[in-house]
């Protein structure tokens, strides 16, 4: 009698098998243009074991192949899957495999250059996070300003699955010059004929003067309960190179969670004024970091950082200090040291690594990571003390295969965890 996990097991390595099948017939009918593709497979295996007897077994295989779009007119494309499988106790888990579709698309660029379509399930990059099972036109107003609309179904907000109940339509524009790259969108996301999330995006990528770099991404939304503008997510980043060896980098973000609104009432069986929808908990950071070159290999750094929540305002500091000393007698060393108040216990933490290149195509690793945590629950603490190793492995076999391979062990006073990763990738 067959058991239940070599049934589950054989089917999942048959669904492997049947992925690599698949991409062999992808690519023969490509095979004309074999030059304008490009792609890679990767098959990798995470394995773990701690004190609880909670073994976990991950395999997996990642696909992507794709042509990029050339300056003259004609077809591009982009195919980007996955497939895992979680096994427990030698069973492959209920819920495995897991298919997951990243992207399948098809472009054009049409003869004049100024008009491109894309039909299928992709990121829409001018967007933030935003990807659709549609149809994407972009036109080229001039060389350096264009603007697109988007629209169509969208993926399953909960699992990337297709689903004909989630709907999506948005307009973006660009204005790409040499000093400064602006991206601006609006997006309504549907479910059942209802809005389920409203919101608009900015992406700024700009060099001011010659020495400055400033980043900014932006995203809010319309609460469907008060009709207000709520700030979503805010990254800012200024880097300042005062000299070829100083720099200095000035840093603040502001996230809170994203709100689902109409299919949320039928995920999470809930109603619209329930708490969920009233949650207004967010995390601010703010701080400021600075990296200078003592000498020729050796760099130090410090970083200081604030945090404050939003639920109860609360308070926290992070100081981080380190080095990296390169090319000593054929190894790079580092270490850091990072103090944190957090908002509810003060921790210290202590880790170095060293690597080195073995002959010509392996670089090899290790490092130790020292952590003591005092909690601070309810009026009386106490300490938690945890230290965690590893070593990996990265061989670039050819201009087409590399293997990666790491060990990891974490450990507690009372609990340990100890896990292996392998990955081989196949780039042509």
């Amino acid at each position: 009698m067959i058991k239940k996990g070599e049934m589950n097991m054989k089917h999942f390595k048959t669904i492997l098998k049947m992925l690599m099948f698949v991409m062999l017939l992808t690519l023969l009918p490509l095979s004309a243009y074999a030059e304008e593709i490009k792609g890679r497979l990767s098959l990798s295996d995470y394995y773990s074991f701690d004190s609880e007897s909670s073994d976990l077994h991950v395999l997996s295989s990642r696909i992507r192949i794709y042509k990029d779009e050339a300056k003259e007119p004609g077809w591009y494309f982009n195919f980007n899957g996955r497939i895992r499988g979680k096994i427990f106790d030698g069973d492959l888990h209920e819920d495995s495999p897991e298919f997951k579709l990243m992207e399948l698309w098809a472009g054009y660029k049409f003869p004049d250059g100024k008009l491109k379509a894309v039909l299928g399930r992709q990121y829409i990059e001018e967007m933030y996070n935003s990807y659709i099972d549609g149809l994407n036109v972009k036109y080229l107003i001039t060389d350096d300003i264009g603007i697109g609309i988007f629209g169509g179904l969208a993926p399953d907000r909960y699992d990337s699955s297709f689903n004909s109940k989630f709907t999506s339509i948005g307009v973006y524009g660009e204005i790409d010059k040499e000093k400064y790259d602006l991206k601006m969108g609006y997006e309504n996301m549907r479910y059942k004929g209802e809005t389920d999330r409203e919101y608009a995006s900015m992406q700024l990528d700009s060099s001011p003067i010659e020495k400055l770099q400033l980043n900014a991404i932006a995203v809010a939304s319309r609460n469907q309960l008060n009709d207000m503008i709520n700030l979503e997510n805010l990254n800012l980043n200024a880097l300042y190179a005062y000299s070829r060896d100083l720099r200095f980098t000035l840093f603040h973000s502001y996230y809170r969670a994203v709100k689902l609104y109409a299919s949320a009432k039928d995920y999470f069986k809930i109603d619209y004024y329930d708490d969920y929808f009233y949650d207004f908990n967010s995390l601010a950071r703010t701080g400021f970091k600075v990296d200078y070159n003592i000498s020729r290999g050796l760099k130090i750094f410090g970083s200081v950082a604030y945090q404050k929540r939003g639920e109860d305002d609360a308070e926290a500091l992070r100081y981080t200090a380190g080095m990296k000393k390169s090319d000593l007698h054929g190894f790079d060393i580092s270490g850091n040291y990072t103090h944190v108040d957090n908002f509810d216990s003060i921790s210290n933490e202590f880790r170095a690594e060293v690597s080195h290149r073995i002959l010509e195509d392996v670089d090899a690793s290790v490092y130790i990571s020292k952590e003591l945590e005092e909690l601070q629950s309810g009026g009386s603490g106490f300490t938690n003390n945890t230290l965690t190793y590893g070593t990996s492995l990265a061989w670039r076999i050819n201009k087409s295969y590399d293997l990666f391979v790491s060990a990891e062990r974490y450990q507690e006073d009372d609990y340990y965890n100890t896990s292996i990763f392998t990955k081989v990738g196949y780039k042509f």
